[in-house]
C-alpha cells in the first residue's frame, strides 16, 4: 500500500503510522482533526478540508506519494 486516505481516527492513525504508510485525511469530528494536525506536524502525510475535497484531492496524492512522506 502506497497511500492511506482516512478520517484519521486514532486507530487508523496508528495503523498508518504502524504500516509506514502516509496518510491524506479527511476528518470529520471528534479527534479526527486533531489527528489531521498531527499528521501535518509530522509531515507524514496532508490534511485536506472536506469543503475542498474535490478540488484538492488529486494534488494532495501527487504530494504524498512524493518520496518525502515515506515513513
Amino acid at each position: 500500500m502506497k497511500l492511506f486516505i482516512s478520517h484519521c481516527g486514532a486507530n487508523s492513525l496508528l495503523e498508518a503510522m504502524y504500516a509506514g504508510v502516509p496518510l491524506i485525511c479527511l476528518p470529520a469530528a471528534g479527534d479526527q482533526p486533531y489527528n489531521s494536525a498531527i499528521v501535518e506536524n509530522l509531515e507524514i502525510g496532508v490534511w485536506v478540508q472536506r469543503e475542498n475535497m474535490v478540488t484538492e484531492i488529486g494534488g494532495a496524492i501527487d504530494l504524498v506519494l512524493k518520496d518525502e512522506y515515506v515513513l
